[in-house]
């Protein structure tokens, strides 16, 4: 199990750590990759592999934590080819900042790097998370679906302020959904 904080009730509020796939949502600005990058440090340090695809750079900070790496950025960025490569040897985790490319950029870099880290778990159950920020990006219903990517798989992190723009057979398969709502004014 991942702890993520407490409910209003004080009970602690954790998800389970496999098996299951996740869905972050909220409006913009909500804390939503806050809450996702939550999770991320809480499953890698239970030991999980995980592979963050990061349009916004959002994750960056992740890649000082031990056996994570964060690639491009302002650095060069690895072929979409290449990430099963980081992941399967010394490496056992990726940050992807995808921040310095253009919308069009963005999203052929993730659809592209989805069907490469969907061959890699199906080969070798790696990574054991695949977190996936502004989901809508890759996943738009405007898009063929990404060969060989199925987001319904356990241990996929969808993050995203427009739910909507997934396709409705995703939402529709998501077992745990975590919403981050603005507070309410006391």
């Amino acid at each position: 199990q991942a702890g993520l904080g407490t409910v209003d009730d004080g009970t602690p509020a954790r998800i389970p750590a496999s098996g299951v796939n996740v869905l972050v949502t909220g409006g913009s600005m909500s804390g939503k990759s806050h809450l996702t990058g939550l999770l991320a440090e809480r499953l890698l340090a239970l030991g999980y592999s995980l592979c963050v695809l990061d349009p916004e750079g959002d994750h960056v900070s992740l890649g000082r934590l031990r056996g994570v790496l964060a690639v491009g950025g302002n650095e060069p960025l690895p072929g979409p080819e290449q990430l099963p490569r980081l992941i399967e040897h010394r490496f056992g985790s990726v940050v992807v900042d995808l921040s310095f490319l253009d919308a069009h950029e963005k999203t052929a870099y993730c659809r592209a790097a989805l069907e490469e880290l969907s061959a890699l778990w199906n080969d070798t159950g790696l990574p054991h998370w695949l977190f996936v920020d502004e989901a809508q990006v890759a996943l738009n219903l405007a898009h063929e679906p990404v060969e060989g990517f199925d987001p319904r798989r356990p241990g996929t992190c969808l993050t995203t302020w427009l739910p909507e723009h997934l396709p409705a057979e995703i939402v529709a398969s998501l077992e745990v959904v975590l919403y981050v709502g603005a507070e309410e004014a006391a």
